[in-house]
């Protein structure tokens, strides 16, 4: 992302694991904000307001991943995707990710905010030109840049004029030259190429914010066999745990005894769901609040937890 720029509700829901309408709600409550297309309707979110709340919400997100540069490589070449991959390493600036077919490079574009596309003519599965007219119908305001490599000769001719640039590619593309065109379509300068450093803490998994309200049933783990029930909202959740707000409980409050903890919840974007979990941490302040580790919950729940943090990984 640059400085100032706006990004669509389906572009920050796919930076957040959320879905568009939540994105929508929270624009509309000010938890996001940015600007409303006058004739759309539109909601676009700014770039500093994105990185303001995954700071906010201490978010599992790497910032500065979507402070970078995004560059989508298209090509079914695997020596030159590895040489291509351990330039985009040594960059701390850009943020790489690789797909082999067409379809693939067309979704990435449109469901992530990138800067640039390299699209090898060689690919299979769609016309080069077809991709091209593609992304630039939805790319109005011409803010994706494209670098075409071009391997086709001149009986098999591609239409690259919805490129930005265009490379020849046979018999081996110079990848000096590539990375020099990289930069200058980025607009950034290769003479400050740095490593990234390590990052010294991140936690073992995102927490993806939710907003799903849930049932809870408790069961102390020694003495009575009684159980409590009550209500709350999954704020934020993970592979390995969720936090719950706004706890409210049929008997007016949490049982005084060590207790586990079954959520369930029939509610998008988590559907038919339930986990068993152990209380780690216990919130008073403001409303009743809860961490929690899981400790069941089925293969199938945690694939529905994966999909709301997108299938898609920039290296």
């Amino acid at each position: 992302m640059r400085r100032g720029d706006f990004y669509s509700t389906g572009q920050v829901a796919a930076v957040l694991g959320i879905s568009r309408s939540t994105v929508t709600r929270m624009f509309d409550r000010g938890e996001l904000a940015g600007k409303v297309n006058p004739v759309t309707g539109e909601r676009l979110i700014s770039e500093e307001s994105l990185a303001k709340f995954i700071r906010d919400n201490d978010l599992a997100i790497d910032v500065s991943t979507y402070s970078r540069r995004r560059v989508v490589w298209c090509s079914p070449d695997p020596g030159l995707t590895q040489g291509v991959s351990s330039f985009c390493s040594k960059d701390n600036r850009l943020a790489l990710r690789t797909v082999t077919q067409g379809v693939d490079a067309l979704v990435t574009c449109l469901k992530f905010p990138v800067n640039l596309l390299v699209l090898d003519d060689d690919v299979c599965d769609m016309d080069c030109s077809q991709v091209l007219m593609t992304i630039r119908r939805q790319d109005g305001d011409h803010k994706l840049k494209v670098l075409v490599l071009r391997r086709s000769d001149e009986e098999e001719y591609v239409d690259t004029k919805d490129a930005d640039l265009t490379l020849p590619a046979s018999p081996e593309p110079d990848l000096t030259r590539l990375g020099r065109a990289i930069y200058d379509l980025l607009d950034i300068s290769a003479e400050s190429a740095t490593k990234e450093e390590p990052v010294p803490h991140r936690r073992k998994w995102r927490r993806i914010p939710v907003g799903v309200p849930v049932n809870i049933r408790i069961e102390p783990t020694k003495g009575e066999g009684r159980t409590y029930s009550g209500k709350a909202v999954i704020r934020d959740i993970s592979q390995g745990g969720a936090f719950l707000t706004g706890i409210d409980m049929d008997e007016g409050s949490l049982p005084a005894k060590p207790f586990q903890m079954t959520v369930t919840t029939d509610r998008p974007p988590l559907g038919d769901w339930q986990a068993r979990c152990n209380p780690l941490r216990i919130q008073g302040n403001g409303g009743l609040g809860a961490g929690v580790v899981f400790t069941a919950i089925s293969e199938e729940n945690r694939k529905r937890i994966d999909s709301l943090a997108g299938i898609e990984q920039w290296r």
